[in-house]
């Protein structure tokens, strides 16, 4: 994924609950045996706790995935200071799924629609879309994950 004397990269996969999102980030962790770090795994971890990890894995100097704790611009512009100062070049995954297929995913996981409705909504108020000045690549969380690691391989050999 990186050439012999590049910087590693460290891959902060975005998008909405049930997108798609968390099994692109194992699925290509795994392709690439890529330590990946899930903020929202480790429950009651404070933010500054999985800063202080991210800084210690980088350590390492490998490829990274990071998926969830980055919905705001502040969250990953914080989390991209960290990787930077590591000497990582960051690029945001967007997993992007229409909105029927995210609602249809959170009834079948919630098993109730009310609950999904509530859950959907407010997840979605406190997301952040990346900003034009953030590297950013954009993916469907309905293709085949051996086409978006297609168009994320394009994108990062440019």
């Amino acid at each position: 994924m990186n050439g012999k004397n590049s910087k590693p990269y460290a891959i902060m996969v975005f998008g909405v609950p049930m997108s798609g999102k968390s099994q692109f980030a194992i699925r290509f962790s795994r392709k690439f045996k890529a330590p990946l770090l899930n903020f929202e795994a480790i429950p009651g971890i404070s933010r500054k706790i999985f800063l202080s990890i991210v800084t210690q894995v980088a350590d390492s100097q490998q490829n990274l995935v990071i998926d969830d704790g980055i919905d705001t611009y502040k969250q990953r512009e914080e989390l991209r200071g960290v990787l930077r100062a590591a000497g990582y070049r960051t690029v945001i995954v967007w997993i992007q799924t229409d909105v029927n297929t995210i609602k249809r995913r959170l009834r079948s996981h919630l098993k109730s629609v009310e609950r999904a409705k509530s859950y959907f909504d407010t997840l979605l108020d406190q997301l952040e879309a990346p900003e034009e000045n953030e590297d950013t690549i954009v993916i469907s969380g309905k293709h085949t994950f051996e086409g978006q690691l297609r168009t994320v391989l394009a994108a990062l050999s440019k």
